[in-house]
């Protein structure tokens, strides 16, 4: 086996193998980083050139979710090769297996970022088919978790082992898979992120994807991804669409700035109308009551309420084009034009030539003699 591939490769461990070919670590002479190679075998005919564009379109792709392909090429034997970036982080498959399972908004907020993911994919006519926890990188914690999918326009030997499950029965039994094979991997991957006990909205959405017949699951992922969004917590207008969808909070009800300064001062007292006293007030007998303010004294203290505002002009008399439009809802005309309509249509179905236009002016003239008939006379 050739030790670099297309002059740029430089081959330095093998990582895997399978039916469909092997998996290298290598280094990128001209980037100077580490990338993914894979060495695809069994190809022939008419599915090697379908292998080949397709390979080529997701080397095109470039998003945040999925892992960037460096380049498509063959080894001197003739083999196709594909060499994606090479992404530090925790694989899917192994955070799915610590005890610990992965809270609900986690869940959701990882297969959101899948899904959109997938669709971008998609509209460049590039299906995963092979979607499956292994080949999705985890990075960052809390808010920055961040998934990526890798392989992407890579095919894959059968699905085996307990990773079987995640792959559309259509495809296991090799049959043409499209957009809804990628949509049942997705469904199988959230409902083992929500370690099968998926509740509510979140079940409904798991069960759909997981339809056996693919004409009953969601057509895409961007249908996905919104019943996530409805099933998690709505999402104000002008998010990001990578950011994670808001808990629902209880707020408090909104209160004015003003009216919170205004509640926290004291009430205003009203100034007395009688004259001052000339007693000190130490002379004021201290077993006196108080007596009750009187209702002029509370209205006193009440604030007043602002003035009218005065008109600064008079108001301007109705356009006489609006009379008319009045007049016109008023008067028979709209009960006119519907019967002649309705009178010529059902006509014209069981008749022909001038008959249908003698019925609708009957009937015009019907309806207008009955509305002059329908009118209060006048005294």
């Amino acid at each position: 086996m050739d030790a670099v591939l297309g002059e740029r490769f430089e081959l330095d461990a093998k990582l895997d193998e399978d039916d469909s070919g092997e998996i290298h670590r290598a280094t990128d002479r001209r980037e100077g980083r580490g990338v993914l190679v894979k060495i695809l075998r069994g190809l022939e005919g008419a599915r090697r050139e379908r292998v080949l564009r397709e390979a080529k379109r997701a080397a095109g792709l470039k998003h945040e979710g999925l892992a960037a392909i460096v380049e498509v090429g063959q080894t001197e034997r003739g083999e196709i090769f594909v060499a994606w970036e090479e992404i530090e982080g925790e694989r899917l498959s192994e955070r799915l297996a610590r005890p610990e399972p992965l809270a609900e908004e986690d869940a959701a907020f990882l297969a959101s970022q899948m899904c959109r993911a997938l669709a971008a994919a998609h509209d460049a006519s590039v299906m995963h088919r092979e979607l499956r926890p292994s080949v999705i990188l985890l990075r960052g914690e809390g808010d920055a978790l961040r998934a990526t999918i890798a392989e992407l326009g890579v095919p894959a030997a059968a699905a085996s082992g307990s990773e079987a499950r995640f792959v559309a029965p259509e495809h296991r039994r090799g049959e043409p898979a499209g957009r809804r094979a990628d949509v049942y991997s997705l469904g199988m991957i959230l409902d083992a992120m929500l370690a099968g006990r998926a509740e509510g909205a979140f079940a409904t959405v798991v069960k759909r994807c997981l339809a056996e017949d693919p004409r009953d699951r969601f057509l895409d992922t961007v249908a996905v991804d919104a019943a996530l969004r409805m099933a998690s917590s709505p999402v104000p207008s002008g998010a990001g669409a990578s950011s994670r969808p808001p808990r629902i909070s209880s707020l408090p009800p909104a209160v004015s700035t003003r009216t919170a300064k205004e509640s926290s001062r004291p009430p205003p007292v009203a100034p007395s109308s009688a004259p001052p006293s000339s007693k000190p007030a130490s002379s004021a007998s201290a077993s006196s009551k108080p007596e009750p303010p009187k209702a002029d004294v509370v209205a006193a203290r009440a604030p007043a309420a602002p003035p009218p505002r005065p008109l600064t002009r008079p108001l301007a008399a109705r356009p006489r084009w609006e009379d008319l439009l009045l007049d016109i809802g008023d008067g028979p005309w709209p009960r006119v034009v519907v019967t002649t309509v309705a009178a010529f249509v059902i006509a014209r179905i069981f008749t022909s030539g001038a008959l249908p236009f003698l019925v609708a002016i009957a009937a015009a003239v019907v309806a207008w003699f009955t509305w002059v008939r329908s009118r209060p006379r006048r005294s």
